[in-house]
Protein backbone atom coordinates (compact mmCIF):
# COMPACT_ATOMS: atom_id res chain seq x y z
CA UNK A 1 0.00 0.00 0.00
CA UNK A 2 3.06 2.54 0.97
CA UNK A 3 4.68 1.47 -2.40
CA UNK A 4 1.01 2.00 -4.22
CA UNK A 5 1.11 5.62 -2.71
CA UNK A 6 4.87 6.54 -3.27
CA UNK A 7 3.78 5.66 -7.23
CA UNK A 8 0.73 8.21 -7.05
CA UNK A 9 2.68 10.51 -4.69
CA UNK A 10 5.51 10.96 -7.13
CA UNK A 11 3.22 11.16 -9.87
CA UNK A 12 1.64 14.50 -8.68
CA UNK A 13 4.85 15.68 -8.06
CA UNK A 14 5.62 14.95 -11.65
CA UNK A 15 2.55 16.35 -12.95
CA UNK A 16 3.42 19.57 -11.02
CA UNK A 17 6.90 20.03 -12.03
CA UNK A 18 5.60 19.65 -15.58
CA UNK A 19 3.30 22.54 -14.92
CA UNK A 20 5.80 24.66 -13.42
CA UNK A 21 8.10 23.76 -16.64
CA UNK A 22 5.42 24.79 -19.06
CA UNK A 23 4.73 27.63 -17.14
CA UNK A 24 8.15 28.83 -17.40
CA UNK A 25 8.32 27.78 -21.06
CA UNK A 26 5.34 29.82 -21.59
CA UNK A 27 6.79 33.05 -19.96
CA UNK A 28 9.95 32.50 -22.09
CA UNK A 29 8.11 32.63 -24.99
CA UNK A 30 6.16 35.22 -24.25
CA UNK A 31 9.21 37.56 -23.63
CA UNK A 32 11.30 36.28 -26.50
CA UNK A 33 8.10 37.20 -29.29
CA UNK A 34 7.62 40.58 -27.36
CA UNK A 35 11.74 41.34 -27.83
CA UNK A 36 10.85 41.01 -31.51
CA UNK A 37 7.77 42.69 -31.46
CA UNK A 38 8.38 44.97 -34.28
CA UNK A 39 8.79 42.58 -36.98
CA UNK A 40 4.73 41.98 -36.80
CA UNK A 41 4.30 38.47 -36.06
CA UNK A 42 4.91 35.66 -33.66
CA UNK A 43 7.25 33.06 -35.06
CA UNK A 44 5.53 29.31 -35.65
CA UNK A 45 8.10 27.91 -33.17
CA UNK A 46 6.97 30.21 -30.88
CA UNK A 47 3.69 29.63 -31.68
CA UNK A 48 4.07 25.88 -30.83
CA UNK A 49 5.89 27.02 -27.40
CA UNK A 50 2.66 28.80 -26.84
CA UNK A 51 0.05 26.37 -27.54
CA UNK A 52 1.74 22.61 -26.41
CA UNK A 53 2.25 25.05 -22.60
CA UNK A 54 -1.09 25.83 -22.40
CA UNK A 55 -2.09 22.41 -22.88
CA UNK A 56 0.25 20.59 -20.17
CA UNK A 57 -1.02 23.57 -17.75
CA UNK A 58 -4.79 22.98 -18.78
CA UNK A 59 -4.17 18.93 -18.79
CA UNK A 60 -2.69 18.85 -15.11
CA UNK A 61 -5.95 21.32 -14.39
CA UNK A 62 -7.89 18.07 -12.76
CA UNK A 63 -4.45 16.72 -11.16
CA UNK A 64 -4.49 20.28 -9.50
CA UNK A 65 -8.21 20.30 -8.01
CA UNK A 66 -7.23 16.66 -7.02
CA UNK A 67 -4.34 18.30 -4.51
CA UNK A 68 -5.91 21.15 -3.75
CA UNK A 69 -8.52 19.18 -2.20
CA UNK A 70 -6.61 16.25 -0.73
CA UNK A 71 -4.72 19.36 1.53
CA UNK A 72 -7.81 20.64 2.37
CA UNK A 73 -7.69 24.02 0.24
CA UNK A 74 -9.50 23.23 -2.95
CA UNK A 75 -9.92 27.48 -3.52
CA UNK A 76 -6.49 27.67 -4.69
CA UNK A 77 -7.43 25.37 -7.24
CA UNK A 78 -10.52 27.48 -9.00
CA UNK A 79 -8.02 30.36 -8.03
CA UNK A 80 -5.31 28.91 -9.87
CA UNK A 81 -7.49 28.06 -12.89
CA UNK A 82 -8.93 31.90 -12.97
CA UNK A 83 -5.51 32.80 -13.23
CA UNK A 84 -4.23 30.21 -15.75
CA UNK A 85 -7.43 31.06 -18.35
CA UNK A 86 -6.41 35.00 -17.49
CA UNK A 87 -2.58 34.50 -18.35
CA UNK A 88 -3.39 31.66 -21.03
CA UNK A 89 -5.74 34.65 -22.47
CA UNK A 90 -3.20 36.79 -22.32
CA UNK A 91 -0.24 35.76 -24.17
CA UNK A 92 -2.09 33.37 -26.16
CA UNK A 93 -4.66 35.66 -27.50
CA UNK A 94 -4.32 39.57 -26.60
CA UNK A 95 -0.20 39.32 -26.93
CA UNK A 96 -0.48 38.04 -30.53
CA UNK A 97 -2.83 39.75 -31.37
CA UNK A 98 -1.03 43.30 -29.84
CA UNK A 99 2.30 42.38 -31.76
CA UNK A 100 0.27 41.79 -35.31
CA UNK A 101 -1.69 45.07 -35.30
CA UNK A 102 2.00 46.55 -33.94
CA UNK A 103 0.08 48.09 -30.75
CA UNK A 104 1.87 50.65 -28.49
CA UNK A 105 3.78 50.29 -25.33
CA UNK A 106 0.49 50.93 -22.79
CA UNK A 107 -1.21 47.99 -24.86
CA UNK A 108 2.08 45.88 -24.13
CA UNK A 109 2.04 47.39 -20.55
CA UNK A 110 -1.12 45.88 -19.56
CA UNK A 111 -0.65 42.32 -20.88
CA UNK A 112 2.83 42.79 -19.04
CA UNK A 113 0.71 43.38 -15.71
CA UNK A 114 -1.69 40.51 -16.23
CA UNK A 115 1.18 38.12 -17.37
CA UNK A 116 2.91 39.37 -13.91
CA UNK A 117 0.20 39.20 -11.41
CA UNK A 118 -1.51 36.17 -12.51
CA UNK A 119 1.65 34.00 -13.65
CA UNK A 120 2.92 34.79 -10.02
CA UNK A 121 0.34 33.72 -8.25
CA UNK A 122 -0.44 30.97 -10.45
CA UNK A 123 3.52 29.98 -9.91
CA UNK A 124 3.02 30.11 -6.36
CA UNK A 125 0.24 27.84 -6.15
CA UNK A 126 2.04 25.89 -8.30
CA UNK A 127 4.72 25.63 -5.57
CA UNK A 128 2.52 25.14 -2.83
CA UNK A 129 0.75 22.05 -4.20
CA UNK A 130 4.63 20.56 -5.03
CA UNK A 131 5.31 20.96 -1.67
CA UNK A 132 2.34 19.34 -0.69
CA UNK A 133 3.10 16.60 -3.04
CA UNK A 134 6.70 16.39 -2.09
CA UNK A 135 5.59 15.97 1.90
CA UNK A 136 2.87 13.55 1.30
CA UNK A 137 5.74 11.48 -1.24
CA UNK A 138 8.04 11.51 1.94
CA UNK A 139 5.61 10.16 4.02
CA UNK A 140 4.80 7.39 1.96
CA UNK A 141 8.08 6.76 1.59
CA UNK A 142 9.05 6.61 5.29
CA UNK A 143 6.12 3.87 5.49
CA UNK A 144 7.73 1.56 3.10
CA UNK A 145 10.58 -0.89 2.80
CA UNK A 146 13.57 1.06 4.72
CA UNK A 147 15.93 0.32 2.43
CA UNK A 148 13.92 1.05 -1.02
CA UNK A 149 12.40 4.00 0.91
CA UNK A 150 15.53 5.92 1.48
CA UNK A 151 17.34 5.27 -2.02
CA UNK A 152 13.87 6.64 -3.94
CA UNK A 153 13.51 9.62 -0.76
CA UNK A 154 17.22 10.73 -1.32
CA UNK A 155 16.78 11.24 -5.08
CA UNK A 156 13.41 12.29 -4.64
CA UNK A 157 13.88 14.54 -2.23
CA UNK A 158 17.21 16.32 -3.81
CA UNK A 159 15.66 16.43 -7.45
CA UNK A 160 12.60 17.91 -5.86
CA UNK A 161 14.86 20.98 -3.71
CA UNK A 162 17.05 21.27 -6.76
CA UNK A 163 13.83 21.49 -9.31
CA UNK A 164 11.51 24.04 -7.41
CA UNK A 165 14.75 26.30 -6.03
CA UNK A 166 15.93 26.54 -10.09
CA UNK A 167 12.42 26.79 -11.19
CA UNK A 168 12.13 29.41 -8.46
CA UNK A 169 15.07 31.18 -9.92
CA UNK A 170 14.09 31.29 -13.54
CA UNK A 171 10.15 32.55 -12.50
CA UNK A 172 12.10 35.67 -10.83
CA UNK A 173 14.74 36.14 -13.69
CA UNK A 174 12.02 36.06 -16.71
CA UNK A 175 9.88 38.33 -14.82
CA UNK A 176 12.67 40.52 -14.53
CA UNK A 177 13.61 39.81 -17.90
CA UNK A 178 10.19 40.60 -19.34
CA UNK A 179 9.73 43.49 -17.26
CA UNK A 180 13.04 45.26 -18.54
CA UNK A 181 12.26 44.39 -22.03
CA UNK A 182 9.08 45.76 -21.83
CA UNK A 183 10.52 48.90 -21.11
CA UNK A 184 13.43 48.27 -23.71
CA UNK A 185 10.64 48.30 -26.40
CA UNK A 186 8.47 51.30 -25.39
CA UNK A 187 12.09 53.52 -25.13
CA UNK A 188 12.42 52.30 -28.89
CA UNK A 189 9.36 52.85 -30.66
CA UNK A 190 9.39 56.48 -29.04
CA UNK A 191 12.49 56.53 -30.12
CA UNK A 192 11.30 55.40 -33.70
CA UNK A 193 8.65 57.85 -33.63
CA UNK A 194 11.25 60.63 -34.07
CA UNK A 195 11.34 61.68 -30.55
CA UNK A 196 15.44 61.76 -30.11
CA UNK A 197 14.77 63.25 -26.46
CA UNK A 198 13.48 59.58 -24.96
CA UNK A 199 15.30 58.16 -22.48
CA UNK A 200 16.93 54.79 -22.95
CA UNK A 201 16.61 52.77 -19.78
CA UNK A 202 19.33 50.38 -17.89
CA UNK A 203 22.45 51.89 -20.28
CA UNK A 204 23.99 51.67 -17.34
CA UNK A 205 23.86 48.11 -16.58
CA UNK A 206 26.96 45.45 -16.97
CA UNK A 207 24.54 42.78 -18.44
CA UNK A 208 22.99 41.59 -21.70
CA UNK A 209 20.00 44.73 -21.29
CA UNK A 210 22.48 46.74 -19.95
CA UNK A 211 24.71 45.79 -23.79
CA UNK A 212 21.00 45.96 -25.98
CA UNK A 213 20.45 49.47 -24.28
CA UNK A 214 23.64 51.02 -24.99
CA UNK A 215 22.94 49.81 -28.66
CA UNK A 216 20.29 51.51 -28.80
CA UNK A 217 21.52 54.65 -27.42
CA UNK A 218 24.07 54.92 -30.32
CA UNK A 219 21.38 54.66 -32.65
CA UNK A 220 20.17 57.48 -31.10
CA UNK A 221 22.86 59.39 -31.08
CA UNK A 222 23.54 58.46 -34.47
CA UNK A 223 19.50 59.69 -35.20
CA UNK A 224 20.27 62.99 -33.42
CA UNK A 225 23.73 63.71 -35.63
CA UNK A 226 21.54 63.39 -38.62
CA UNK A 227 19.05 65.11 -37.66
CA UNK A 228 21.42 67.90 -36.66
CA UNK A 229 23.62 67.77 -40.20
CA UNK A 230 19.89 68.09 -41.66
CA UNK A 231 19.33 71.19 -40.04
CA UNK A 232 22.51 72.57 -40.97
CA UNK A 233 22.06 71.62 -44.82
CA UNK A 234 18.41 73.29 -44.58
CA UNK A 235 20.10 76.38 -43.17
CA UNK A 236 23.08 76.71 -45.50
CA UNK A 237 20.51 76.43 -48.17
CA UNK A 238 18.32 79.20 -47.10
CA UNK A 239 21.47 81.10 -46.43
CA UNK A 240 22.35 80.85 -50.12
CA UNK A 241 19.29 81.68 -51.15
CA UNK A 242 18.89 84.66 -48.71
CA UNK A 243 22.67 85.80 -50.43
CA UNK A 244 21.15 84.99 -53.97
CA UNK A 245 18.37 87.75 -53.27
CA UNK A 246 20.85 90.32 -52.30
CA UNK A 247 23.20 89.88 -54.83
CA UNK A 248 20.61 90.39 -57.05
CA UNK A 249 18.97 93.01 -55.48
CA UNK A 250 22.16 94.71 -55.78
CA UNK A 251 23.13 94.03 -59.02
CA UNK A 252 19.47 95.19 -60.26
CA UNK A 253 20.10 98.54 -57.99
CA UNK A 254 23.22 99.37 -59.69
CA UNK A 255 21.70 98.34 -63.24
CA UNK A 256 18.96 100.85 -62.30
CA UNK A 257 21.75 103.63 -61.25
CA UNK A 258 23.75 103.22 -64.60
CA UNK A 259 20.86 103.75 -66.81
CA UNK A 260 19.64 106.10 -64.68
CA UNK A 261 23.02 107.94 -65.16
CA UNK A 262 22.79 107.23 -69.03
CA UNK A 263 19.56 108.24 -69.84
CA UNK A 264 20.57 111.73 -67.15
CA UNK A 265 24.16 112.21 -69.65
CA UNK A 266 21.93 111.64 -72.90
CA UNK A 267 18.88 114.19 -71.79
CA UNK A 268 22.03 116.53 -71.33
CA UNK A 269 23.66 116.05 -74.22
CA UNK A 270 20.26 116.24 -76.12
CA UNK A 271 19.97 119.65 -74.58
CA UNK A 272 22.97 121.20 -75.18
CA UNK A 273 22.58 120.20 -79.14
CA UNK A 274 19.42 122.27 -79.15
CA UNK A 275 21.00 125.19 -77.42
CA UNK A 276 24.13 124.65 -80.36
CA UNK A 277 20.72 124.72 -82.93
CA UNK A 278 19.40 127.97 -81.43
CA UNK A 279 22.40 129.82 -81.35
CA UNK A 280 23.35 129.03 -85.12
CA UNK A 281 19.68 129.98 -86.30
CA UNK A 282 20.37 133.26 -84.95
CA UNK A 283 23.59 133.65 -86.25
CA UNK A 284 22.29 132.62 -89.94
CA UNK A 285 19.84 135.16 -89.19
Amino acid sequence: HATSQARQFTLDAGTIANMQLANTELALAAMDSIIDAQDGTVLPERRQIIADSIATMRDGLDEVSRIATLIGRPEIAEGFQADFEAVGRAIGTDLVAAIEARAGPDAFARLDDVIDSSGERGASTLATLRESADARLDTALDGADASVAGSIDTGLITFAVAASTLLALMVLITRSITRALSRMTGAMETLASGDLDVEIPYAEHRNEIGKMARAVDVFKRNAGDAERMRREQVQQEQRAQAEKKQAMAALAERFKTEVGNVVTAVIEASRELEETASSMASITD
